[in-house]
């Protein structure tokens, strides 16, 4: 656990908010039975597919010390369309938001 948590400081310091169309961004972590949990949104995905590219190589380095339980992306069909070529390869689960 903290080899993973030395990394996170990598990815803060990978993102670019501006570039990302960042909205939010953080870790939550729970040391009793070893999960880190990330919270993002982004404005569009194109955003998150900056972010995917700018934190590529860390988030990497990362998975040599963890796994990727799980990987959500919700959103409007038009932009969670844009996201599935990059996310699906990662196992990521597609939730499209009811616009009724």
């Amino acid at each position: 656990m903290a080899r993973v948590k030395g990394t996170l400081q990598g990815m803060h310091d990978s993102i670019h908010p501006e570039q990302e169309s960042l909205l939010y961004f953080g870790f939550t972590i729970d040391e009793a039975n070893g999960i880190v949990m990330s919270r993002e949104a982004y404005k569009n995905a194109d955003g998150a597919l900056a972010h995917w590219q700018n934190v590529d190589p860390v988030f990497k380095a990362m998975l040599k010390d963890a796994s990727l339980d799980s990987l959500e992306a919700h959103g409007p069909r038009d932009e969670i369309d844009k996201l599935r070529d990059a996310l699906a390869p990662h196992g990521c689960k597609f939730f499209v938001r009811d616009s009724g």
